[in-house]
C-alpha cells in the first residue's frame, strides 16, 4: 500500500486492503476459536481444516487479484515489485502451509497465476519471458511444498511411532511385577516409574516428578559407585543394593540392573530392581537362629565356643586372665511345674536382662541350655575380679521377680573357671567351670564355687 500509494488510485487500493484485512481478521477468529477448544471430535477438526482451506484460497485470490489489475495501471519497475512480493509469499507459503497439500495449493496458484497471466496477456517480448520464470517457480513451488509436506508427514510418522513405541514400553514396565524406572543419564531426575517401583519406594504419590520424594531411596554412596561404573562404560547386573529409608525404617534389599537406553531421543536410565527384602531377612534371621537362642536372642553353643576360641588366643598373646562362669538356676524345674512353661519362659527372659544390666559389653551371655547359663569374660585382671561380679549375679537372682503377678523366687548355683590357672583349653574350662557348679549345688545351692584340682577327687569318690 506504501509503495504503490501514489501510482494508483486511492478507493481501488484501499478497497483490496480492507478486503485482504477483513479476510485476515476472520481467519484470525476462527483460529483462536479452534486455539481455545478443550477438545475437539474429529467432525470439527475437518470443520476447522475446510475454513482453514477456504481462507488461504481467499488469501491467494486477494493476493492474486493486484497481481492482475493492479499491474495494468504501473510501469515495468512497479510490476516487477509486485512480481517480486507475490513470489516471496508463495515461497513462505511453501513452507508454512506443506503440511496440507491443498491448503498450499489454494493458496500459491491463486497468489502466481493472475500475475502469470497479466504478463501472458502484455504484447511484449519481456513480458512473456516474466511469466514463463514466474510459471516455472510456481511450478517449483508447488513441488517444494509437496516435498516438505512428505517430509513432514515422514517426521510426524517417526515420532508417533516413537512415541507409540514408548507408550507400549511403559505400558509392558507398568504391568511388570519388577519395580522398574526410567532417569536421565545423571539419574537425578525420574522421567518414568512404574507401579511396582512406586511401592517399593513407598512413595505417597502416584505422580511422576523430578521433585519426587519417597520413604526409601537406593543408598546414596552404592547409587555413587553405580553412576561410575555406568559412566566408564561398564554394565551394571544382578548387583544387591541396599534400599535406605528416609524416615530410619528397616531397610530394604533389591537385586538391581541398570542399562543406558534412549528414551524420548534422550541417553537415560534404566533401572530394574526385584525386591528381595523378604529373602534377604529370613536369611538374616536363619542365621542369627543358627548362633542364638531363639527365646533370649542369647548368643548360643556355637557362637560362644566361637568367643571363646578368640578370646583364649587373644589372653594367651596378651597374657591375661579370662573367666568361664557356668550358671544353673536353682529349683528352675518346679516354676515350670507349678506356673506353666509360658511363665518359665518370661522368666528367663527377665534373668537374662538382670544379667546383662551386670556385664560390660565386651562380656558375653549365652543360653547353653534350659535354665543354664554361661558368661565368658575376657582380659580380667585378678580373680577378686571374677567372684565380685560372680557376687552381683547371684545377687539379682536372689531378688523376687514379679512376672506376670505372680511373686516368684529362685536362686542360681555358680561355677567358676579362669584361665590359665583352671586349664588352657575351652573344653578343659567349660568342664572344670560345671565341676564348680555341681559343687555348688552340692552344698545347698544358692552359692558360688571356685574350681580346684581337689574337685575332681571328689567327683571321683562319690562315683565309686
Amino acid at each position: 500500500v506504501t509503495v504503490l500509494y501514489h501510482e494508483i488510485g486511492h478507493t481501488s487500493l484501499f478497497i483490496w486492503f480492507a478486503i485482504l484485512c477483513c479476510i485476515h481478521i476472520m481467519r484470525f477468529i476462527i483460529f483462536n476459536k479452534l486455539k481455545y477448544s478443550p477438545t475437539l471430535e474429529h467432525t470439527q477438526i475437518r470443520q476447522y481444516l475446510t475454513c482453514f482451506r477456504l481462507g488461504t484460497l481467499a488469501s491467494g485470490l486477494a493476493w492474486g487479484s493486484i497481481g492482475y489489475f493492479f499491474p495494468q495501471q504501473l510501469d515495468l519497475s512497479h510490476q516487477i515489485f509486485i512480481s517480486f512480493t507475490l513470489g516471496g509469499l508463495a515461497a513462505g507459503a511453501a513452507s508454512s502451509l506443506a503440511s496440507d497439500k491443498l491448503s498450499a495449493l489454494s493458496f500459491i496458484v491463486p497468489t502466481m497465476l493472475p500475475n502469470i497471466i497479466h504478463f501472458f496477456s502484455a504484447d511484449q517480448s519481456f513480458s512473456t519471458m516474466m511469466a514463463i520464470m514466474l510459471m516455472l517457480f510456481m511450478l517449483y513451488m508447488l513441488v517444494t511444498a509437496k516435498n516438505q509436506g512428505k517430509s513432514l508427514y515422514e517426521n510426524y510418522q517417526l515420532r508417533l511411532d516413537a512415541n507409540n513405541g514408548e507408550a507400549q514400553f511403559r505400558e509392558i514396565l507398568n504391568g511388570s511385577p519388577i519395580a522398574a524406572a526410567i532417569s536421565d543419564i545423571d539419574m537425578q531426575h525420574i522421567l518414568f516409574m512404574n507401579e511396582s517401583y512406586l511401592n517399593l519406594l513407598e512413595n505417597p504419590s502416584s505422580l511422576i516428578s523430578s521433585d519426587l520424594i519417597s520413604t526409601y531411596s537406593i543408598d546414596r554412596q552404592e547409587l555413587k559407585i553405580i553412576k561410575q561404573q555406568l559412566n566408564d562404560g561398564y554394565s551394571v547386573t544382578n548387583q544387591l543394593v541396599k534400599i535406605v529409608s528416609a524416615e530410619n525404617k528397616a531397610p530394604k534389599w533389591a537385586i538391581a540392573s541398570f542399562l543406558t537406553i534412549r528414551y524420548q531421543n534422550k541417553p537415560s536410565i534404566l533401572s530394574w530392581l526385584y525386591d528381595v527384602t523378604e529373602r534377604i531377612n529370613m536369611q538374616e534371621k536363619i542365621e542369627f537362629l543358627a548362633y542364638h537362642d531363639p527365646l533370649t536372642n542369647l548368643p548360643n553353643r556355637s557362637l560362644l565356643d566361637d568367643r571363646l576360641q578368640l578370646s583364649l588366643k587373644t589372653a594367651a598373646r596378651n597374657n591375661s586372665l579370662l573367666c568361664v562362669m557356668l550358671i544353673d538356676l536353682d529349683g528352675f524345674k518346679h516354676i515350670n511345674d507349678n506356673y506353666g512353661h509360658d511363665i518359665g519362659d518370661e522368666l528367663l527372659k527377665a534373668v537374662t536382662k538382670r544379667f546383662l544390666d551386670k556385664l560390660r559389653l565386651t562380656d558375653t551371655l549365652s543360653r547353653v541350655g534350659g535354665d543354664e547359663f554361661i558368661i565368658l569374660l575376657p582380659e580380667i585382671s585378678e580373680i577378686n575380679n571374677v567372684t565380685d561380679i560372680a557376687a552381683k549375679i547371684l545377687a539379682t537372682t536372689a531378688t523376687p521377680f514379679n512376672i506376670a503377678n505372680q511373686i516368684i523366687n529362685i536362686s542360681s548355683s555358680i561355677g567358676i573357671a579362669v584361665y590359665p590357672y583352671h586349664g588352657t583349653e575351652r573344653q578343659n574350662l567349660l568342664k572344670n567351670a560345671d565341676i564348680a557348679m555341681y559343687q555348688a549345688k552340692k552344698l545347698g545351692r544358692n552359692n558360688v564355687q571356685l574350681y580346684h584340682p581337689e574337685l575332681n577327687d571328689m567327683l571321683k569318690d562319690e562315683a565309686i
